[in-house]
């Protein structure tokens, strides 16, 4: 499987999230900007984005990230791996994940 790595240690904003998430896949310039819009084109629609299933994203630097900003990544972090999970009937293999 593909592993992402993606560094978050600079992050301050979910702009700087989003920005980061959307090179890392290969968003479109109108993805929206928001957790369900990411549900929409990692898991339900995987022609929407350039990286295609099978892979994983690697967030790093969790540990220095705003608390508000880092229970937002793990907000998306456990949606993702909660939809493309095994026995919701995907088969999407992607996953997100966090470390310090």
């Amino acid at each position: 499987m593909r592993v992402i790595d993606i560094d978050g240690r600079a992050w301050r904003s979910q702009d700087d999230f989003y920005d980061a998430i959307f090179r890392a896949i290969g968003a479109p310039e109108w993805h929206g900007r928001s957790l369900d819009a990411l549900d929409d084109s990692m898991i339900w629609h995987d022609d929407i984005n350039d990286l295609k299933a099978p892979y994983t994203l690697r967030i790093y630097g969790n540990s220095v990230m705003p608390a508000e900003l880092r229970d937002y990544v793990m907000r998306f972090a456990e949606a993702i791996n909660t939809l493309a999970a095994p026995d919701k009937g995907t088969e999407l293999e992607i996953s997100i994940a966090i470390t310090d």
